[in-house]
């Protein structure tokens, strides 16, 4: 069953429960099952097989990546930290067709020379930009539900190509895994058009029959690339009564720091992943004196972001938990992880993933599993510095 079945399963047995929320202003499974196939039929009349996604977080956002998936559309997500040179590459090297911004301005001069039109395009009473680029042939696989780039440690990142069938397994393992209840609500903290946040703040709570609540960024304090109001952030988490979230380090320091200040707490949290970037023994020791329930993982773009996490049920201070339940991981001789390559579904344009050999990708990343099977990470085996907020 893919997500779209699912959530039409939810249609039909908690039709009047909360899927997507914002600002206060509730969708509830029956409306989200009618406006996929709804917007599923407008995207399949545009004829378009790839199309960009350069939108604010919002019901918006996760009901054009929903209507694509069911429409068997590729979305590229375009985030707002990219430079005008990673917007432009991106949209080249996919050959995408459209792309739906809430920012015409700013999209169409990062865009430049790559767009040829501009139209309105109303959904649920608001008025979006539908772009359409110069390029008029898909260069995206067939069968590939989405194009993720990495955050790149050169100027042009690379674009990874997912099935949904690998993005499937993820939802499952993290949703089972970190013990996801169908009551639970998730507040996204981070953009939708990263991975983990796109995957572990959208799917996983609709793929349970959870509630996905999706502010702005503004609203959850996050600012560009790099900056982050604390305080915004931790009411926002209060207000929005989420269970879960995802922390990036920086976020998750904030964020205890301002309940240190105030000696405030979140009781309703319940599960905080943090991952991204290394994580400080001390700022977890930290986050669990403030109670918040803090559980380290490690991912990456080309495995569909988590391959291992720490769980209520599994948890090992200094690690970054165990494998997920569909993953196969090694550590080999020299040190460097190892995931079983059929995890990732290689790189746009034809490169080749890294192999070594008998169905084993190399990461680049050291580590070392414990007799338990807890990852600990050593490091790159390449000069790459990962910033707090888990850009390369």
């Amino acid at each position: 069953m893919n997500l779209i079945e699912q959530l039409a399963e939810h249609a039909r047995l908690i039709p009047e429960r909360v899927a997507l929320e914002s600002s206060g202003e509730p969708m509830h499974y029956r409306e989200l099952a009618t406006a996929i196939d709804e917007l599923a039929a407008r995207l399949r009349a545009q004829k378009v097989s790839v199309l960009g996604v350069a939108l604010d977080n919002g019901p918006d956002w996760a009901l054009i990546d929903l209507a694509a998936l069911a429409a068997d559309v590729c979305v590229v997500p375009l985030p707002r930290f990219f430079s005008a040179q990673q917007v432009r590459h991106a949209l080249q090297q996919t050959g995408t067709q459209a792309v739906l911004s809430d920012d015409p301005e700013s999209f169409a001069i990062a865009a430049g020379d790559t767009l040829r039109a501009c139209s309105d395009w109303s959904l649920r009473g608001k008025t979006l930009s539908w772009f359409d680029t110069v390029y008029r042939t898909p260069r995206v696989p067939r069968g590939i539900a989405k194009v993720t780039y990495t955050s790149g440690t050169t100027g042009d990142p690379k674009g990874i190509i997912l099935a949904w069938a690998q993005i499937e397994s993820v939802v499952r393992s993290l949703a089972e895994a970190a013990g996801i209840r169908p009551e639970d609500r998730h507040l996204a903290l981070n953009p939708l058009a990263v991975l983990l946040e796109n995957i572990g703040g959208v799917y996983v709570p609709l793929w349970t029959g959870g509630t996905a609540v999706l502010p702005s960024l503004a609203l959850t304090g996050l600012r560009g690339a790099s900056g982050v109001d604390a305080r915004r952030m931790t009411t926002a988490l209060a207000e929005a009564r989420a269970q879960s979230a995802i922390f990036m380090p920086q976020t998750l320091l904030g964020v205890i720091e301002v309940l240190e200040a105030t000696c405030t707490t979140l009781p309703e949290l319940r599960f905080a992943a943090v991952g991204g970037a290394p994580v400080s023994t001390r700022l977890l020791a930290r986050a669990q004196a403030v109670g918040v329930p803090v559980f380290e993982g490690y991912g990456l773009s080309e495995c569909a972001s988590v391959i291992t996490l720490n769980t209520p049920a599994a948890r090992r201070s200094g690690s970054v938990g165990r494998p997920l339940p569909h993953v196969r991981l090694r550590i080999a001789d020299d040190g460097e992880i190892q995931v079983g390559n059929r995890a990732h579904g290689g790189y746009l344009g034809g490169e080749p993933m890294p192999d070594a050999g008998e169905g084993w990708w190399s990461t680049g990343d050291l580590g070392q599993l414990d007799s338990d099977g807890f990852l600990y990470l050593k490091g790159r085996r390449r000069n790459c510095f990962i910033t707090a907020f888990g850009r390369n």
